[in-house]
C-alpha cells in the first residue's frame, strides 16, 4: 500500500527510489517484519516537516477548485463560472429573491420590517481569531466582513445607530457607543484587531444587551455575533443570559468561522436570531450581508409608533457659524443646529444631546423608503416569456414569424379629413423570400426593457444567426448568458431586463423603469376620466385652492 501526498510525495518517493538498495534479508519471507505502509512520508525530524508544510502551502495556496463547484435546486454538484461579476450578480440576485430587498419572498406576502434599528456587533478577538485558515486570520477577515456590513447597513438604514464590541481574555469590551458614523465604527475596529485569551459568550451576551438598554423603544434591538472559536470561557451558567436577552427584546444572530457550536445554535433559537458558519471569506462576507436588510418584526414589536423628528439646516462654516459642538463641547464652525433647543450636532442622523430629539435629513427618510418598498424582484425569464417578447419586436420590426424578409407596412389611406374609405382594400403583398437584411434581423430580436440592447448577446457576424433565418425564440433564452441572462420582472409590467440592468435598477434606482411606465399610464387615464367626467367639480377644486384650502407639510 502506498500513500501519495500530491506532487511533493510523489518526488519525494522518486528520490527514495533512486536511493542504494539495501541488502537482501537473510530472514524467510513467510516471518519477515511487515513493512509499515506509512514509512515513505513520515518526516525525520521537525524542520523537514515544516519545510514540507511551507512546500504545501506554497503550491496548493491558490488551488480552490472546490470553489467551482455549487448544488442546483435538485441537489446536482454543477459547474460554476469563472467570471467573479456574474458570480456577484447572481448571488445578489439570490439575496434579493430570498426576500432580502425589503418585502417578503419573490412571490410571496409583504414582510413588515422597522425602520429605526438599534445593531450592536460582538467580535470573537481570541487566540483562536489568530487561526490562519480564513486568509490571512480569522480576525482580518471578520474584520473585513464587518466592514462591508457597516457600510452596507447604513446605506439601507440611514436612522438606524450602530455599536462594536470584543471579547478576549474571557471579558468582552465596548469599543464604540451606539452612532451613525460608519467609518469611525471601521476605524475603531481596524486599530483593536489583538488577539489574546479564550473568548467568553456569557459576558459578550451580557455586553451586548447593556448596549442596547439605551435604544428607544421604537427601535429594533438586534445583536451579531462573529465567533471564531469552539469553545467558550464562562463565570457561570449561560440559560439565565438568554432568557434575559430575550426579555430585553433583544435578537441574537451568530457567524461562525471554524464550525458548528451548540451553545451558539442554543442563543441564537432562544432569543429568534440565525445561524451560520463561514465556509470561506466570500461566504463569511455574504452571510454577514444578509443581515444588513431589516428582518421581519416580531408579534410584540409589530405595534405601530409616531416618532417625532426635527431636519435641522446646516450652519455657515468658519468664525461666524462658531459654536459648542457635540457633547464634548468642541469649539468649532458649521454643524447642525437642533430644531427644538438649538444645540448644535456635527453629524446627522444622531439624538441631541440636549433634549433627545432625533434630527434627520430628508435623503435618509427617501433611502429608508427605497429598501422597505424596494423595487419588483427580477427572476429567470421563461422560455414562454422570451417567445412573447420576440414576437413583439417582430410584430414592432414588421417581419413575419415564417418569412425570412420584412413585409412593407400597409400603406394609410391618404386624402382629405371626412373621406370615406375604400371598403374594400387591396390584398396585402406577399411575403417576400429574399433573405433579411442585418437591418431586418437586428430589429426582429428581443431586447432588454432598460438599455435596450439585444438580450442574446450574439453579434450578426459572430454567434448570431443564419443570414437565411430570423432568430427563432426558443434558442434566444440559451444563448443569453453574457450578462447574467434574461430576466423578468415579476411586477406589473412583466418586461424582460439583462443582468446589468437588473444590477442598476435594484442598486441604484430602487424603481423598475416598466412599472413605473405602467402605473404612469394608469394614473394618466384615472386623472383623464376625472377630466372629462365633470367640468363643474374642477372648477370646485379650483376654487378650493383659491381659498388656500389644503394640507401643507412643514
Amino acid at each position: 500500500m502506498r500513500v501519495w501526498h500530491g506532487k511533493r510525495g510523489r518526488e519525494r518517493e522518486g528520490e527514495r527510489e533512486g536511493s542504494p538498495a539495501r541488502p537482501p534479508s537473510t530472514t524467510p519471507a513467510l516471518f519477515s517484519q511487515p513493512q509499515n505502509p506509512f514509512s515513505p512520508i513520515l518526516p525525520h525530524s521537525l524542520e523537514q516537516a515544516a519545510a514540507e508544510l511551507c512546500a504545501y502551502r506554497a503550491e496548493y495556496e491558490g488551488d480552490r477548485s472546490w470553489e467551482a463547484l455549487a448544488e442546483d435546486e435538485d441537489g446536482r454538484l454543477i459547474g460554476v463560472g469563472a467570471d467573479p461579476a456574474a458570480t456577484a450578480a447572481a448571488a445578489r440576485r439570490r439575496r434579493r429573491a430570498a426576500g432580502g430587498g425589503g418585502s417578503g419572498p419573490a412571490g410571496g406576502p409583504p414582510v413588515r420590517r422597522g425602520v429605526i434599528r438599534a445593531v450592536a456587533i460582538l467580535v470573537d478577538l481570541s487566540s483562536a481569531a489568530a487561526t490562519p485558515d480564513l486568509r490571512p486570520t480569522r480576525a482580518a477577515a471578520a474584520a473585513a466582513a464587518v466592514s462591508a456590513f457597516t457600510r452596507s447597513f447604513f446605506d439601507r438604514n440611514p436612522l438606524s445607530h450602530l455599536s462594536l464590541l470584543a471579547t478576549r481574555g474571557g471579558r468582552a469590551e465596548r469599543l464604540t457607543e451606539l452612532g451613525g458614523s460608519p467609518e469611525a465604527h471601521i476605524a475603531k475596529l481596524a486599530a483593536s484587531l489583538s488577539c489574546s485569551g479564550s473568548a467568553s459568550l456569557l459576558n459578550g451576551l451580557n455586553a451586548l444587551v447593556a448596549a442596547l438598554a439605551g435604544a428607544p423603544p421604537y427601535a429594533t434591538r438586534e445583536a451579531l455575533v462573529f465567533f471564531s472559536g469552539l469553545a467558550t470561557c464562562d463565570p457561570g451558567d449561560i440559560g439565565p443570559a438568554i432568557v434575559a436577552a430575550r426579555a430585553a427584546r433583544v435578537r441574537v444572530s451568530i457567524i461562525g468561522l471554524a464550525a458548528e457550536v451548540h451553545v451558539c445554535r442554543r442563543i441564537a433559537d432562544g432569543t429568534g436570531g440565525s445561524y451560520g458558519v463561514a465556509l470561506d471569506e466570500g461566504h463569511l462576507t455574504d452571510l454577514a450581508l444578509a443581515h444588513a436588510p431589516a428582518p421581519p418584526l416580531r408579534t410584540a414589536d409589530a405595534a405601530a409608533s409616531l416618532v417625532v423628528m426635527g431636519f435641522p439646516s446646516r450652519a455657515p462654516p468658519g468664525p461666524r457659524g462658531s459654536a459648542f459642538i457635540g457633547p464634548g463641547a468642541a469649539l468649532g464652525g458649521g454643524g447642525f443646529g437642533c430644531t427644538r433647543c438649538g444645540a448644535r450636532l456635527a453629524e446627522l442622523p444622531a439624538a441631541c444631546h440636549v433634549c433627545g430629539l432625533t434630527l434627520v435629513a430628508a435623503p435618509h427618510l427617501a433611502r429608508s423608503y427605497h429598501h422597505l418598498f424596494p423595487a419588483p424582484v427580477y427572476v429567470d425569464a421563461l422560455p414562454a416569456e422570451v417567445g412573447a417578447e420576440a414576437g413583439r419586436a417582430r410584430a414592432e420590426a414588421g417581419v413575419q414569424e415564417g418569412d425570412g424578409g420584412v413585409a412593407p407596412a400597409p400603406a394609410r389611406g391618404g386624402g382629405r379629413r371626412g373621406k370615406v374609405k375604400d371598403e374594400h382594400p387591396p390584398p396585402p403583398p406577399p411575403p417576400s423570400t429574399a433573405p433579411p437584411t442585418a437591418a431586418a434581423r437586428l430589429a426582429a430580436r428581443p431586447r432588454c426593457y432598460g438599455c435596450l440592447l439585444p438580450l442574446d448577446a450574439a453579434s450578426d457576424t459572430g454567434g448570431g444567426p443564419a443570414p437565411s433565418a430570423l432568430p427563432s425564440s426558443s434558442s434566444l433564452l440559451g444563448a443569453a448568458l453574457a450578462d447574467g441572462g434574461v430576466l423578468s420582472c415579476r411586477g406589473a409590467c412583466r418586461r424582460l431586463f439583462c443582468g446589468a440592468c437588473d444590477g442598476v435598477v435594484h442598486d441604484l434606482l430602487h424603481v423598475c423603469p416598466g412599472c413605473e411606465v405602467v402605473s404612469g399610464e394608469g394614473a394618466g387615464m384615472a386623472m383623464g376620466g376625472q377630466a372629462g367626467g365633470g367640468g363643474g367639480g374642477g372648477g370646485g377644486d379650483a376654487q378650493k385652492g383659491d381659498r388656500g384650502e389644503g394640507m401643507v407639510v412643514d
